[in-house]
């Protein structure tokens, strides 16, 4: 339990770092703003995800889950809205497709958090609490469909980004970003077993430091 406290806490400082240090660099780009709503976004699912696995209490547990799925499923179509900005993707003929990507994630958060379709439950492990999938449904899949297809449109147009750019920091970035996103979308398919406390924790520190690359890597 301790090793997975210290790992979201290392995701946490270096999620923060990279917000800040884009902020000095440009805080008025429209890329570096989603870029530092993600990584907000991803610190604070840090702390609630840290928190949850160690709540002492079985009902502060639930509503420190609903926290985690909330941040967690927002990082979907942020990701999204960001593979769009980075790329230089003229947003105005693609405004409702992210308005649409984030009303989604809305949707979902929704079931996800107080219908019971996606977690029926929580249980203590060895390793602190963790979520019961309802596996009897096929809301689990629509959830790993709507991650898949948003990931996948966000490589492809990544790629694209990538062969195009005749600027090599840029190349290193698109790299990294694609290699970010197929991660991603190759984790989705071990949904159930990748909510265990140490499988989401490793995740979200291979994800932090993945964006520090983004950044910083030259």
């Amino acid at each position: 339990m301790y090793a997975i406290s210290i790992i979201s806490i290392l995701g946490i400082i270096i999620a923060l770092e990279c917000a800040v240090t884009v902020y000095k660099i440009n805080r008025r780009s429209p890329a570096n703003i989603i870029f530092i709503l993600y990584a907000v976004d991803f610190a604070l699912m840090c702390i609630f995800s840290n928190q949850f696995v160690i709540a002492h209490d079985y009902k502060i547990a639930v509503w420190l889950l609903k926290a985690v799925l909330f941040f967690g499923i927002l990082q979907s179509p942020i990701l999204f809205h960001f593979a769009f900005l980075i790329a230089r993707k003229k947003i105005g003929k693609l405004r409702l497709i992210i308005i649409l990507s984030y009303t989604v994630a809305a949707l979902l958060w929704i079931m996800a958090a107080f219908s019971g379709y996606y977690n029926v439950d929580i249980n203590m492990t060895s390793l602190g609490w963790r979520p019961v999938i309802n596996s009897e449904t096929v809301w689990p899949f629509i959830f790993e469909f709507y991650f898949f297809l948003s990931y996948i449109i966000s490589a492809v147009i990544i790629y694209q980004w990538g062969r195009k750019t005749t600027s090599i920091f840029e190349k290193k970035q698109a790299r990294t970003l694609f290699i970010l996103y197929i991660t991603q979308m190759i984790a989705l398919p071990l949904t159930p077993s990748f909510y265990l406390p140490e499988h989401s924790s490793l995740c979200l520190l291979f994800n932090s430091i993945a964006f520090f690359l983004v950044f910083f890597f030259k």
